[in-house]
């Protein structure tokens, strides 16, 4: 009868373990999410040329980890809405000097830069908006999805 006992045992310790190493390892989802989704552009530069211009803007992605280790954040892909038309979709990827990792039960925040091309043939309203020297044309809401 003890050997029964001992044999019930070990296995409600194992099962017990097993449920333990499931509930730890296994992976949760990492979310994304952005404080300024809808931001006022203002471009950290902006260079037009003939019939074109160009732009580079930094938004910030907060990054939030439910696992139990961390997880390295190789790339982000990330669009840039106006008008719910899509004018550039970029993809953002860690360098080599810059492995940012979203630590166990965490939550980062994330500088992100996107630069994008817009021409007259794309976008000719905007890009003659650009060349405009009056401070509120300036003011255009784009989306980070």
């Amino acid at each position: 009868m003890s050997s029964v006992i001992y044999v019930l045992l070990a296995v409600a310790v194992c099962v017990l373990a097993g449920g333990l190493c499931a509930f730890f390892l296994y992976p949760r989802d990492v979310k994304l999410d952005s404080q300024e989704s809808m931001a006022l552009l203002q471009p950290d530069e902006v260079h037009y040329r003939n019939n074109s211009v160009d732009f580079v803007i930094t938004t910030y992605v907060n990054i939030i980890n439910d696992n139990y280790y961390p997880t390295p954040v190789k790339s982000i892909a990330v669009s840039v809405m106006m008008n719910k038309k899509e004018l550039a979709r970029r993809r953002w990827d860690a360098t080599d000097s810059d492995h940012p990792q979203a630590l166990a039960r965490s939550r980062v925040h994330l500088p992100v830069n996107v630069t994008f091309h817009l021409t007259k043939a794309q976008e000719p309203q905007l890009v003659e908006r650009c060349d405009n020297q009056s401070p509120w044309v300036h003011n255009l809401v784009m989306t980070f999805v």
